[in-house]
């Protein structure tokens, strides 16, 4: 739930989690995914940017193959 909350300032923080935790009577992981829907709406308030909620893969990002390949060293040294 901590990875879910990061940068969002400690007023977002404590209004994601009211509202994830409204009509719950258990924590559970589903927690997580309703705090995450919440940190996507506030952060879609400031009209600049979107939660993406999906990580590519490098393969997935195109060009950049000198820091692509510099990564991929750093990953397995």
């Amino acid at each position: 739930m901590i990875k879910a909350a990061l940068g969002l300032s400690l007023d977002q923080v404590a209004r994601a989690f009211r509202s994830a935790l409204i009509g719950r009577t258990t924590v559970d992981s589903s927690l997580i995914d309703a705090l995450l829907d919440e940190k996507g709406q506030l952060i879609k308030k400031s009209g600049i940017l979107a939660l993406a909620r999906h990580r590519p893969s490098l393969d997935e990002i195109g060009g950049l193959e000198n820091l692509k390949d510099w990564l991929k060293k750093e990953v397995v040294s």
